[in-house]
């Protein structure tokens, strides 16, 4: 059996290889139209897109934390912060230090600033140990936003007197 394929003219005279190469030129090129909020950091507030992708990668994080998923909450942090620390060492420092992600009963998000090209978003959480204002820091490394720590501001708890 022959199989071959034939060059007919298709739309404006192009052939379909032509055709094809247009449509992916076309697609890299407005792809490129877009590019991402964490290119250039300027020191400052952060912009609404940078506080929406940070809110939503520290929530994907809580979120894998409090389901005991620490293998996909791992996957959150700079890959920096993961040449450093293992995903065992991870774990031990959740389940010792940072207990209320674990337990939340909510959190929200605060300020955010861009300091010498770290972002740093506080966050609030409320959890069945009080509540707490965790300073978070991410970078953005090799095209994709990481959590390289978290620092706990404060701490209050209810007082029944």
């Amino acid at each position: 059996m022959n199989w071959s394929v034939k060059s007919e003219k298709g739309f404006g005279g192009m052939t379909g290889g032509s055709i094809i190469q247009i449509l992916i030129a076309t697609v890299v090129l407005t792809s490129c139209g877009n590019p991402s909020p964490f290119i250039k950091l300027n020191d400052g507030k952060c912009s609404n897109e940078q506080r929406g992708q940070i809110a939503n990668h520290i929530s994907g994080q809580i979120k894998a934390l409090a389901a005991g998923n620490f293998k996909g909450a791992y996957k959150y942090a700079a890959d920096s912060f993961q040449q450093n620390v293992d995903l065992q060492q991870f774990s031990l420092i959740i389940s010792n230090q940072y207990q209320m992600l674990i337990s939340y009963q909510d959190y929200t998000f605060g300020d955010c600033v861009v300091e010498q090209e770290t972002l740093v978003q506080d966050v609030d959480v409320v959890s069945k140990d009080g509540n707490f204002t965790l300073t978070y820091q991410l970078s953005f490394e090799d095209n994709k936003l990481g959590v390289l720590g978290a620092i706990i501001k404060s701490k209050s708890s209810d007082l029944n007197l």
